[in-house]
């Protein structure tokens, strides 16, 4: 199944207003399809996420949490888990699992891990993050939603 996310600005805003329960979904095609990890990072996923397909509205996003650091976006990954079907507690546990171990093997094969001060992001929730394992550096925005958790990753080197 390729999902496709709403963009991350509409969808984490449609949330925090109660528009929406969560993010809005459009499936392709009944068999699931996820990604074990990622070819940019060569990370391995601990719960295999789906790929998303990107409009141009997550390039356009990372480009201005880029900017906002001084650096340029260049190679994109977008990733989205469900978590459907699990009561609140245990959803936002099974979210915040997803995040802590993803970042764990981002440090397991050798990147550097540093929160990113970044302008305002339209959700407290998000989180930006710079991984530099030399001479790549990628940024990595996470966005916990009520029953779903993003992941958009980008190559900032300098050589973008």
């Amino acid at each position: 199944m390729r999902i496709r996310l709403a963009g991350v600005v509409a969808v984490t805003v449609a949330v925090a207003a109660g528009i929406l329960a969560g993010p809005v979904l459009a499936a392709d095609t009944p068999a699931a399809k996820t990604a074990p990890g990622s070819p940019l990072a060569k990370v391995a996923f601990p719960l295999a996420p789906f790929p998303l397909a990107d409009d141009g509205t997550y390039a356009a996003f990372m480009a201005d949490v880029a900017k906002s650091l001084n650096r340029t976006c260049g190679r994109l990954e977008s990733y989205g888990w469900e978590f459907a079907g699990q009561e609140g507690g245990a959803r936002m546990e099974q979210v915040a699992t997803v995040i802590k171990a993803t970042m764990g093997n981002f440090e397991k094969v050798g990147y550097r891990l540093d929160k990113a001060q970044t302008v305002t992001l339209p959700d407290p929730d998000m989180s930006v993050y710079t991984a530099v394992k030399e001479p790549a550096t990628l940024l990595l925005l996470w966005a916990p939603l009520p029953d779903s958790a993003m992941l958009l990753l980008c190559d900032a080197s300098a050589s973008n």
